[in-house]
């Protein structure tokens, strides 16, 4: 089914709307303060696994070493007054 949408007056009573429709091992994947009081989204595990288990997601471990290879190297450049606080980092 996916994630889902509980609205509640407050923060608690969004989350037993959660805990009644998804269980106690619901995942809750945002939180958000609305006109109506607090919305949260949330998913059961069961639905994440199968979500995760969906080909073309990063769940499948796949691992492409090429775009992985190449990692900025950052190298932090003295000021001239040679303050170690005002020192500032440079991309290289």
């Amino acid at each position: 089914m996916g994630p889902q949408k509980f609205t509640g007056s407050n923060t608690a009573e969004a989350l037993k709307l959660v805990k009644a429709k998804m269980g106690s091992e619901a995942m809750v994947l945002s939180t958000k303060d609305t006109e109506n009081g607090v919305e949260i989204v949330a998913i059961s595990p069961e639905d994440l696994q199968q979500m995760s288990n969906q080909p073309g997601n990063l769940a499948d471990n796949s691992f492409d070493e090429k775009e992985a290879s190449y990692i900025p190297q950052t190298k932090v450049i003295q000021s001239s007054q040679g303050d170690p606080l005002a020192s500032r980092y440079e991309n290289g």
